[in-house]
């Protein structure tokens, strides 16, 4: 870090040192979007956005569909992603998503029922619990290889039944034609 960012890095007293080693209690996640990313240390990069030595060195490119706002791909997938790679990653420390959510420019031929009628902003969030659901799952199912069939393993019951008895009321509404299950 000392060589990519060199005197922009932060000094750290012997006693932030000192705490730094004994590492994190958690890690915040901010995810809105995803991209895939290229090393440009040690891989040949166009001129272009990321393409400092303060950001990292990295390129990337756009991964999802295109949203309202310029440049947000939604890729519901990448929040399963990052989840599970920092699990992986960081020994399963906890971690809370601090941040996550839909951007929607301002259009001033709107009308108010066009605002209120939010789809995009639906499908986001919807897609965006379900992959956060896949990384909850994960390890839940024994999956055959050959068939790919999922059998529940005795831990995916452990969490049914633990949902179950910690959430009050499950109901459905309506929305444009579009059911969503909201837990209260």
């Amino acid at each position: 870090m000392q060589e990519i960012l060199g005197n922009i890095l932060p000094r750290f007293s012997s006693n932030d040192q000192e705490k730094l080693k004994k590492g994190v209690d958690f890690i915040g996640i901010n995810h809105y979007i995803s991209f895939y990313v290229k090393d440009c240390i040690f891989s040949i990069c166009e001129q272009g956005l990321g393409i400092t030595r303060t950001e990292g060195s990295y390129q990337t490119s756009p991964n999802g569909k295109l949203a309202s706002l310029d440049m947000q791909y939604i890729n519901p997938k990448g929040m399963e992603k990052i989840v599970t790679y920092i699990k992986d990653r960081y020994n399963n420390i906890p971690m809370f998503l601090t941040e996550n959510g839909y951007g929607q420019m301002s259009h001033s031929n709107f009308t108010k029922d066009q605002y209120l009628k939010d789809f995009n902003r639906i499908d986001y969030m919807e897609g965006h619990l379900d992959s956060l659901l896949e990384a909850i799952r994960y390890g839940l199912y024994h999956v055959d290889r050959a068939t790919l069939e999922r059998t529940p393993k005795l831990s995916a019951n452990w969490y049914k039944d633990f949902i179950a008895k910690h959430r009050t009321e499950t109901f459905f509404r309506n929305y444009g034609g579009r059911k969503l299950v909201e837990i209260i």
